[in-house]
């Protein structure tokens, strides 16, 4: 397997941050529990805090033992985006 390197635009990153923003205040789906011992896939991203440079995890979805999702509109445009990536999609 070869890992590639790619670089993202600025407009496209500053396009993504803003999309995080929107998505750190989606309301979460419910937690259903949906197999067991199957482990666990999620899609993440995370806000850095301008004050204390702390970072906070923003979950978009998950799924395994337990499975749910953001329902912002900006989450789920973050979670198609990240799957693009994952499939090598430019």
């Amino acid at each position: 397997m070869t890992i590639q390197f790619k670089t993202i635009a600025p407009a496209l990153l500053a396009e993504k941050k803003r999309l995080i923003e929107q998505a750190a205040q989606g309301p979460a789906s419910e937690k259903r529990n949906t197999g067991y011992d199957m482990g666990e896939k999620s899609y993440s991203c995370y806000q850095i805090d301008p004050v204390t440079g702390t970072e906070k995890k923003i979950e978009l979805q998950v799924s395994g033992d337990w499975s749910y999702s953001n329902q912002s509109e900006a989450a789920q445009a973050l979670i198609i985006w990240l799957r693009d990536i994952e499939r090598g999609l430019p």
